[in-house]
């Protein structure tokens, strides 16, 4: 079996260092296969500092998964403290905002500068 990264090496090329940092985080987690496959899609399309609506059966779609294996990678993602999840409701959106969490964030950070800690909490916003 290919590595995840081999699988995606063509999409993860052109993600910033912040974003390679953070599937690498969510790949350390244990995350499954499906959860990886949603995480490499979204986050590109999300950002480290505010809601974005995303629609998980557009991103099913795309990763070849059925809407239900995305929704439970998306539940998995956000089990793991890899993504925050908002419910929709503003302004009649129904769909779910998220956005990668705070954590996964600070451990690149703190890993870059050679810190074993950050001194904000790890959920801050």
């Amino acid at each position: 079996m290919r590595s995840r990264i081999d699988l995606e090496s063509s999409s993860l090329a052109q993600l910033s260092s912040l974003e390679q940092a953070f599937l690498t985080e969510v790949t350390r987690s244990g995350a499954s296969d499906a959860a990886f496959k949603l995480a490499l899609l979204a986050v590109p399309l999300l950002s480290f500092t505010v809601w974005q609506p995303l629609s998980i059966g557009d991103l099913a779609d795309r990763a070849g998964l059925s809407t239900r294996q995305a929704m439970l990678a998306a539940r998995e993602l956000v089990e793991i403290g890899a993504l925050g999840r908002r419910l929709g409701g503003y302004l009649g959106c129904k769909l779910q905002s998220y956005r990668p969490r705070e954590r996964f964030r600070v451990i690149k950070l703190s890993a870059s500068l050679g810190l074993e800690r950050d001194a904000r909490p790890a959920d801050s916003f």
